[in-house]
């Protein structure tokens, strides 16, 4: 199962010195994962002019999620690769997090 962030584009992350940003609170359950990527994953381009699109994202996501995460995004790669034919021609970056435990405290030697 898989569900969409209500979210707003904004800046970019990074470029800016200085830059602020708003700040928003999303918890994860156990076992959950958060997937974050640039627009270079959705609107990568196949030779015949087809977008990847959020779709085709979402439900390969969803067939990997047996996978650890440096595979599911490796695999994804190599999705996009062959999706466009090698032709690269776009940021690609995706960051994969997964909440392992549940009630973590900081006091717990686990923590650390």
């Amino acid at each position: 199962m898989s569900r969409e962030l209500a979210c707003k584009h904004g800046s970019v992350l990074g470029v800016r010195p200085g830059q602020s940003y708003k700040e928003e609170m999303v918890e994860l359950e156990c076992g959950q994962t958060l997937v974050l990527y640039t627009d270079g994953v959705t609107e990568a381009l196949s030779p015949q002019d087809e977008l990847f699109g959020p779709d085709r994202f979402i439900e390969l996501l969803c067939s990997y999620d047996t996978l650890d995460l440096a595979k599911m995004c490796n695999n994804n790669y190599k999705d996009l690769e062959e999706f466009q034919q090698g032709n690269l021609f776009n940021d690609i970056t995706v960051l994969a997090l997964k909440r392992e435990v549940s009630n973590l405290k900081s006091d717990d030697e686990e923590f650390f």
